[in-house]
């Protein structure tokens, strides 16, 4: 019947026929119908539309919440959402108030009360306030996911908890968030999985 069809977030889940983007609900009625060139799943009642290279919020009655006025935008993550304008990233909140202005070199979706920002080229947190939680210190860093974050220092990523300390050492190439207990990570041409102690994980 569709073109496309995505996974039901929230209730909802976007259906696109003959390039026409809407909404249908888990009876397979059409909710609501979009106008736009990009639009996200609802992620706390909010989705995330694009038109023209402008990003903004809608709900779920297709009403615009937070105008299309953004470079670039990200889905709400713990009530915030990382906006761009200009060359500069900061932080909106679900009333579309300004919580952190835009003064990131790079800014990534809130995780358990922190964020991963880039300032004068390196990579530190910050909680809701915006002050520094763990200095600006990394070539790249990851969201915290059960109380531990990939950092990369000198080409490779290792593991660091909420008080900056290295639990696992800069080995991989790359590394994914840790998800019940295990993290995927890249050491050479071999994917596998490690527990918080650094072991590797047999998969079965």
């Amino acid at each position: 019947k569709y073109d496309k069809a995505s996974t039901f977030s929230q209730g909802l889940a976007q259906v696109e026929l003959d390039n026409a983007i809407s909404f249908i609900d888990k009876e397979g009625k059409e909710s609501l119908s979009v106008d736009y060139e990009t639009v996200g799943a609802f992620v706390q009642d909010l989705a995330l539309v694009e038109k023209q290279n402008k990003y903004g919020f809608i709900n779920k009655q297709g009403q615009v919440v937070i105008p299309l006025a953004y470079d670039y935008a990200e889905p709400f993550s713990e009530d915030l959402a990382v906006v761009k304008q200009g060359e500069l990233y900061g932080y909106i909140n679900k009333q579309g108030q300004v919580v952190l202005s835009p003064q990131y070199q790079y800014a990534k979706p809130f995780s358990e009360g922190i964020a991963a920002v880039q300032q004068a080229g390196s990579f530190g947190y910050i909680d809701k306030q915006g002050n520094e939680i763990i200095p600006f210190s990394y070539d790249d860093a990851s969201a915290f996911t059960e109380g531990l974050a990939a950092v990369k220092e000198n080409g490779l990523y290792g593991f660091i908890n909420k008080d900056n300390e290295l639990v696992i050492p800069y080995a991989y190439t790359l590394a994914k968030p840790f998800s019940k207990g295990q993290a995927r990570v890249l050491q050479g041409q071999n994917w596998f999985n490690i527990d918080k102690k650094g072991q590797t994980v047999a998969v079965d």
